[in-house]
């Protein structure tokens, strides 16, 4: 749909009566981008995989990921990612997953902030078979009953939120033998 549209806009001249017809066109094709992320991530949230391990070099993807999240819009100027990661942290991980679950956390801690902050990210080795990753903010924090439904799929408090990110962080992490902690206090961040 998005690519006729597209092409029908590309199509009709831009002046006059037309450019009505312009901006109503990109607002469906904007409405179409956010329902194909919606739909994405529904099907990220509920479908059974089969994960392939491998070693994974945490500090590696991590970093790859603050790089990203550097460039965004929302954070240039306003937020500073801290990275703490113990050199040689080796996981048995499904790479492209582990990344998108951290992604998932590090993108809930940057909309967490509603003021200028930072935000630190990092790992270290726990023992020979497990490693921790961590995400802390310094956003606004949860209350005990925000916290009590933190990873139930579509509960959000955000405006525009799907309340799919930390449920779908949450099954990755469970996938990976893992599990998640998350200490908060409101005013003071988590």
């Amino acid at each position: 749909m998005s690519a006729s549209i597209e092409m029908l806009r590309d199509s009709m001249p831009a002046s006059g009566d037309q450019s009505e017809n312009h901006k109503l066109m990109e607002i469906a094709i904007r409405e179409i981008d956010r329902l194909n992320r919606l739909v994405s991530e529904f099907l990220d949230f509920v479908k059974p995989e089969k994960l392939r391990f491998e070693s994974v070099d945490l500090p590696v993807i991590l970093n790859e990921l603050v790089l990203v999240l550097q460039g965004a819009k929302e954070i240039k100027g306003r937020i500073q990612i801290r990275e703490r990661f113990e050199q040689g942290t080796l996981a048995r991980a499904n790479a492209e997953k582990l990344k998108q679950g951290a992604l998932n956390l590090l993108m809930n801690a940057v909309q967490a902030m509603k003021k200028n902050g930072s935000v630190e990210v990092g790992c270290s080795r726990v023992n020979e078979k497990r490693v921790r990753f961590w995400v802390q903010d310094e956003g606004q924090g949860m209350s005990e009953e925000i916290l009590s439904h933190l990873y139930e799929p579509f509960f959000t408090t955000k405006d525009k939120g799907t309340g799919l990110g930390l449920a779908t962080a949450y099954k990755i992490i469970e996938a990976h033998h893992g599990e998640i902690r998350v200490r908060s206090t409101v005013d003071v961040g988590t």
